[in-house]
């Protein structure tokens, strides 16, 4: 069975978070989070050193088109 994304232009943060339904998404990011953890995804944190190079978790949305289900991922 296919599961198509449909396109999300727009689905940012910010703007999901002052919409009523943030609860959901928050959700969708939690399940994200346990499936990378249950993946060993995360590692123990380390101090960071001058030639560390840091960045920043960044969240994607968007909702699957077949079954409206709201997904989050972060890079």
């Amino acid at each position: 069975m296919y599961n198509f994304e449909s396109i999300a232009m727009g689905l940012t943060r910010g703007k999901l978070k002052t919409a009523p339904d943030w609860s959901e998404w928050q959700q969708a990011e939690g399940v994200m989070l346990d499936q990378y953890e249950e993946q060993g995804l995360f590692g123990t944190p380390v101090p960071a050193t001058d030639r560390d190079a840091i960045f920043n978790l960044v969240w994607s949305y968007v909702v699957k088109e077949l079954d409206k289900r709201k997904k989050a991922r972060c890079t």
